[in-house]
């Protein structure tokens, strides 16, 4: 089998991804970084400091580990650091479109939904009661099947901010979601879920039970809810995964954007 280099996939990636998702991605980021203090890394006789710019750049506080603010600002410095790595990619895949789709004069429509980024913010990561008795290990988190962990793997190389094994609360009721998914850029959040015991007539009963009272939550199938499914002898590839992810991407964009 050939070897295709990661560079290459990527590129092939993200032709299929409208440029103006990158784009309104671009400003969504630089926005964030220019809101954030200026914390560069350093040593002192051996010892890591961070120095933290003033709003003019002018001069800097240095602060060592033994400081009472160091977490806050190391937490700050690891975060503006991830935000910079982000920008650097959006911006060395903006390269690869036409010129003019990098200039696109458009506005962000429609933001305003119940499950937006104030909604993400409340949600707490791996916080499903129910045992994970797999070994399917991916990036810190274990995963309940290796077709959910496929799934955060596509997420991650798509650059997409998610939560796994969410508990959301539907009126009286509290249901687990596998992955919700905020993107900042549309002010809201998408749900995604994997039925991998399709083959078991209790299991399908009960997802039937949750995916109802998810929709009378306004969460609906196709718009705001997206099911990968299998059984025993069959789960969708990673192809088949990335594939819906672009679409869902591609779909936001013509809902939530429109030319001035």
């Amino acid at each position: 089998m050939k070897y295709i280099p990661k560079e290459a996939i990527m590129y092939e990636i993200n032709k299929r991804i409208p440029s103006e998702f990158f784009v309104l991605r671009e400003k969504y980021l630089t926005q964030i970084l220019e809101s954030m203090p200026v914390i560069k890394q350093g040593f002192r006789r051996d010892n890591e400091v961070l120095r933290i710019y003033s709003s003019d750049k002018s001069h800097y506080r240095e602060i060592s580990n033994s400081n009472r603010d160091w977490k806050e600002f190391h937490d700050l410095f690891i975060k503006r650091e991830k935000i910079i790595k982000m920008l650097t990619s959006v911006r060395s895949v903006l390269k690869t479109y036409p010129r003019n789709s990098r200039h696109l004069n458009a506005e962000v429509i429609n933001c305003d939904n119940k499950y937006d980024a104030r909604y993400y913010k409340g949600l707490e990561d791996d916080t499903c009661p129910y045992e994970n008795k797999t070994d399917y290990y991916y990036n810190g988190r274990h995963y309940r099947s290796r077709s959910e962990m496929m799934i955060a793997v596509i997420l991650d190389e798509l650059g997409l901010e998610f939560k796994h094994d969410v508990l959301i609360h539907i009126g009286s009721e509290v249901y687990t979601v596998d992955f919700v998914i905020i993107f900042r850029e549309f002010n809201r959040c998408i749900f995604i879920e994997f039925y991998g015991k399709c083959y078991e007539p209790s299991y399908n009963y009960d997802n039937s039970i949750k995916l109802n009272a998810m929709t009378n939550a306004g969460i609906y199938l196709g718009r705001d809810l997206f099911i990968y499914s299998g059984d025993k002898n069959y789960t969708p590839g990673s192809d088949v995964i990335r594939s819906q992810l672009i679409s869902i991407i591609d779909q936001l964009v013509c809902y939530h954007v429109r030319e001035k």
